[in-house]
């Protein structure tokens, strides 16, 4: 796999995003396929499964459901990636993280961080170019 992913540019430029390893990146490529079939960063988003679903009924407003929609592996990879990046506990995408997880009132939320993982590893493929800062 290491091999695999040193060849494709897809790949190289996913791993430019802090938490996404060559695994996680193959696995998104994989499971995406070409990203350009989504109009928008925030469609590639809810196929990932990254957005939460307005489960609201009549009176019944449930707050904390598990969702069941997009894509499992691609879900999976980028839970995966926002562990990693609440691993590290550092950076740009960690205060994105805190900040995100401060709005939703979850410091451990079950939304895997939000789109956030996955709407910067979007704009690297869609922009040709790594998400990393220069030094």
């Amino acid at each position: 796999l290491a091999k695999v992913a040193t060849t494709r540019d897809e790949v190289r430029l996913l791993q430019s995003v802090p938490g996404l390893d060559y695994t996680l990146a193959l696995t998104i490529v994989a499971e995406a396929g070409d990203i350009r079939r989504f109009r928008n960063r925030k469609k590639f988003a809810a196929y990932c499964g990254l957005v939460p679903k307005n489960r609201a009924s009549g009176e019944k407003d449930p707050q904390h459901t598990k969702r069941r929609h997009g894509n499992p592996q691609l879900t999976w990879a980028f839970e995966m990636a926002v562990q990693a990046i609440r691993k590290m506990g550092r950076g740009r995408f960690f205060v994105m993280l805190k900040a995100l997880e401060k709005r939703m009132g979850n410091s451990e939320g079950d939304h895997g961080g939000g789109p956030s993982a996955g709407v910067h590893g979007v704009r690297a493929l869609e922009e040709g170019r790594s998400t990393r800062r220069p030094r």
